[in-house]
């Protein structure tokens, strides 16, 4: 029951959003917004090492929360069932914190302290990761995690933050200090749900980059009491950050006609009842989600989807494409060709599956895949072992071998860098004493392969200087 003094308030806040024009006081509270749950959530999960698809349903199980009436933190009308939401999903306390000021570095403590120490926020939280490391998505976990460095001295009684900062404390701008913390501490957890449900260890992203990334963010949005983030003004900073082949503009995803899961909260004496079903599919891009709730990983994802580079190449400004490696699929991405180093079209051979096994998918085993190159893909100049320097002798061989010799690449994923196997093949050539001239031809079975070159190659992240702008 709602005490005569809570109706009051109620009312008063009412009044006031009517006074001041504008019913957006009546919509849901969120803290952080999109730029920061959905934006930034899925440039972590990215930079740790999770594939695209996989990233992408974290991101959106995270900003997922702000959007589901059942979950939204309502702005007035405080009621049990609103207060038990804000504790229950969004990181509110029961009773007002105790922090020197809101901008201030002492809130980083608060909020270590609250996420850490046992009490109402940690418990909470606990709740909602052990559900995510159970089903396989830590999203409504991370929004409630990320929400704690925002909220670190709201009381969930009364309207939160609503008065007197309204929207402020959804920027990252508005505090530095938490906002850098918060960042730190979500690659951490990304970092152990990696561990839990793929079995290995996951990238560990640059802190330099990171700080740049989340300057950049922070610059993209001005804090503003009376209007929200702009995730349009963030998009750039995360294309400059990722690449603008990353799915950073999804649609649709604020449509409130569209439920992507329901979490049925019931107000009964001051706890929470209820379940999270899993989420429907959504293929082609219908509904919020895509696929199973579970982040599953499909071993040519690690694959696919992803830019690399080759460290021993020198970087050129002028052409960031030089040393990368990409890969192009068309049709069936288990059985695809290839474009390996922006040239030629490698056919699929077979797939040898690894052997370690996780709840989230398995390991990457190794891809075979096979190239039939003409004479002109064929080195230029003989190689240095040939038995004649007469480059008419060379092209003669290669003339003799065309159609019969064979490349083959081999590749590898793990420890967040692409290894290469590539194999030239093996040209038997000799010359005839008689007639003086070069005859050749390939073994065959594996004995055509070659001596094989390994090559190593690193994730090809754009580079950005401070501020988050691409050079």
């Amino acid at each position: 029951m709602i005490s005569t003094r809570r109706r009051t308030r109620t009312r008063t806040i009412v009044l006031i959003a009517l006074a001041c024009g504008g019913l957006w006081l009546i919509s849901p509270l969120h803290a952080y917004e999109k730029d920061t749950h959905f934006g930034l959530t899925y440039y972590l999960a990215r930079s740790i090492g999770f594939p695209v698809n996989a990233a992408l349903q974290i991101a959106i199980a995270t900003w997922s929360v702000d959007l589901e009436p059942n979950t939204q933190p309502l702005r007035v009308a405080p009621t049990e069932e609103n207060e038990l939401i804000l504790q229950a999903f969004h990181a509110f306390s029961s009773t007002q914190g105790s922090i020197e000021g809101d901008t201030l570095p002492s809130k980083v403590a608060l909020a270590d302290n609250r996420i850490s120490d046992p009490g109402l926020v940690s418990t909470n939280f606990q709740k909602l990761w052990s559900y995510g490391m159970a089903n396989g998505n830590p999203g409504i976990a991370l929004h409630f995690f990320e929400d704690n460095w925002a909220h670190a001295g709201y009381s969930a009684s009364g309207f939160g933050h609503l008065i007197p900062n309204i929207h402020a404390p959804d920027y990252l701008e508005n505090n530095r200090w938490t906002a850098q913390d918060m960042m730190t501490k979500t690659v951490e957890k990304l970092q152990e749900f990696y561990r839990a449900q793929l079995g290995r260890e996951s990238c560990s992203p640059e802190p330099e980059r990171l700080a740049r990334v989340l300057q950049g963010l922070i610059d993209a949005n001005t804090a503003q009491a009376l209007t929200p983030p702009d995730y349009g003004k963030a998009m750039p900073v995360l294309v400059a950050a990722l690449g603008d082949t990353e799915k950073l503009d999804m649609q649709g995803l604020e449509d409130d006609t569209d439920s992507s899961f329901r979490i049925n909260v019931e107000v009964k004496n001051g706890s929470a009842t209820g379940s999270i079903p899993p989420r429907p599919p959504g293929p082609g891009g219908a509904g919020r989600y895509q696929g199973d709730f579970a982040v599953m990983v499909r071993p040519i994802d690690y694959l696919l989807g992803e830019r690399w580079r080759d460290p021993a190449v020198k970087r050129d400004p002028k052409d960031p494409t030089v040393g990368r490696v990409y890969f192009v699929v068309a049709g069936n991405p288990d059985a695809n060709a290839v474009n390996f180093n922006g040239s030629h079209d490698w056919s699929f051979v077979e797939y040898v599956p690894g052997t370690q096994k996780s709840p989230g998918g398995d390991a990457p085993g190794e891809w075979h895949f096979q190239f039939t190159p003409t004479k002109d893909d064929m080195p230029k100049n003989p190689p240095a072992t040939f038995i004649s320097k007469d480059p008419a002798d060379w092209m003669s061989v290669k003339e003799q071998v065309e159609g019969k010799l064979e490349w083959r690449l081999a590749l590898r994923v793990g420890s967040c860098k692409l290894t290469g196997e590539f194999y030239p093949g093996e040209i038997h050539a000799g010359k005839n004493t008689a007639t003086g001239k070069i005859t050749a031809d390939v073994p065959a079975g594996k004995a055509g392969w070659g001596t094989p070159t390994t090559v190593e190659y690193e994730r090809a992240w754009p580079e950005i200087p401070a501020g988050g702008t691409q050079r």
